[in-house]
């Protein structure tokens, strides 16, 4: 394989891969909620979209990363926002959604993964890090009411067996992995590399030692 893109899969895109295949078990038919789309959230797509969801709906503020989205298989994508839960809702006839995932690290974002989960069995799964000391405050309600909050590390993924796995299924053309390469770059820029990462700029720089 390839190593300038097998190597997106030490972490962030098995992370969300893995986040709506194992920690989810996203069931055929349903419907989904991605809140982020940097690599994790990008790569929950694209899992969610394997697992044969129904409607995937994807959250982010930037229309360049939602455009992404749209190409890992999102069927709808949304500008966070305040009202973000109240959209969601709306565009799910007033349920809410069968799978959320938050990959974001965003506390407030967290809990509109709780609360954008549908009544009876939603199951919000986070897999962004939140600040060190930082606390996810939920509404008792919401949990008495049926919905579930799951923690992903690594997606569930069990690297030496499961890693070469989803590897097969990107050369087998199920995973589409370029999208998230978006600079390449040499040792020399490495400097160049944290300067594009600070700034939010693309998904992933990749660096060639050779």
């Amino acid at each position: 394989a390839p190593l300038d893109r097998a190597c997106l899969f030490a972490c962030g895109l098995s992370t969300g891969l893995g986040a709506a295949m194992n920690t989810a078990n996203v069931q055929p038919g349903s419907t989904c909620v991605v809140f982020g789309a940097g690599m994790v959230g990008l790569a929950a797509v694209a899992g969610c979209r394997l697992q044969r969801a129904q409607r995937i709906v994807c959250v982010d503020l930037s229309e360049e990363r939602l455009e992404l989205a749209r190409g890992q298989g999102a069927t709808d994508t949304l500008l966070g926002g305040a009202d973000t839960v109240e959209q969601i809702l709306e565009l799910t006839g007033g349920f809410g959604a069968d799978y959320t995932i938050e990959a974001t690290g965003l506390v407030a974002v967290m809990r509109q993964a709780v609360e954008s989960a549908r009544m009876g069995w939603g199951l919000a799964t986070v897999c962004g890090v939140a600040g060190k000391g930082e606390t996810l405050d939920v509404i008792p309600r919401y949990l008495i009411t049926g919905r579930r909050v799951a923690g992903s590390s690594f997606g569930g993924v069990k690297g030496r067996d499961q890693v070469p796995e989803l590897i097969e299924r990107w050369l087998a053309g199920e995973i589409d992995v370029d999208p998230f390469v978006s600079h390449k770059l040499t040792l020399d820029d490495v400097n160049r590399g944290f300067e594009l990462m600070e700034a939010q700029d693309g998904i992933r720089s990749v660096i060639d030692f050779s």
